[in-house]
């Protein structure tokens, strides 16, 4: 069984809380307010797929198909921990592993490379993603990694 996020693959990320998926918001590299990346009803768009780029080893960027180029990649400011897509440049908070939390369960936490205390949360329907600290009792921190849909 794969686990995490592997390399040019496609996945649906799926909130294991509440059966939400992670959805790109519609955006451009040089929109200045970052769109943001917040959690959605399964739609099928192609904002919320998303695909792994190696970066280096167990490090990937992470692009919505929505955006064709893949100039954007998730990335996060440690002093606000919420989720959004901005330019790559290889930033720290723009490369992120899946670690399952139970072997071969494809139920992960996302973590940043930049801090890996840290995990995403789901904040509720249509609410932005957030980054916070681990805690593998809260379900809200638990994804679904679903590559075949």
């Amino acid at each position: 069984m794969s686990k995490g996020f592997q390399h040019n693959q496609i996945f649906k990320i799926v909130s294991m809380k509440d059966k939400t998926v992670i959805e790109a918001i519609s955006g451009s590299a040089s929109n200045s307010n970052n769109p943001p990346v917040v959690a959605k009803k399964w739609s099928n768009a192609q904002s919320q797929k998303f695909k792994a780029l190696l970066v280096r080893p167990g490090e990937f960027r992470l692009s919505s198909l929505l955006d064709e180029s893949m100039s954007l990649a998730w990335d996060c400011e440690p002093s606000d921990r919420l989720l959004f897509q901005s330019a790559w440049e290889n930033r720290p908070f723009q490369t992120w592993f899946a670690e399952e939390i139970h072997p071969n369960s494809k139920i992960c936490v996302i973590r940043p490379n930049a801090d890996s205390q840290m995990c995403l949360r789901n904040m509720g329907v249509g609410n932005q993603i957030s980054l916070v600290e681990e805690n593998l009792g809260d379900v809200n921190q638990h994804w679904k990694l679903e590559s075949k849909y």
